[in-house]
């Protein structure tokens, strides 16, 4: 769910538990929300400055960061900026 204020919640249950309610996915350098898109396992949203942020399981490296790390926070992802 995306606010007016470009802030992006996520609920249900997923790779890292389950939320019964909103819960705010966030990180200090990322800007306003413009764009985002969900599946299975990962999740990926544009910020205002043109950034590009990961998060998730990452097991095939979907996200792009150059590993198969597991990101429970949104992470920069570089290569795409």
């Amino acid at each position: 769910m995306l606010s007016s204020k470009g802030e992006l919640y996520i609920f249900g249950t997923g790779a890292f538990g389950k939320y019964n309610s909103p819960c705010p996915l966030s990180t200090s350098s990322m800007g306003n929300i413009v764009d985002f898109d969900l599946k299975n396992t990962f999740g990926i949203a544009l910020d205002d400055n043109g950034m590009l942020w990961g998060w998730g399981n990452n097991s095939h490296g979907e996200l792009a960061v150059g590993d198969n790390e597991v990101r429970s926070v949104a992470t920069p992802i570089i290569v795409m900026k």
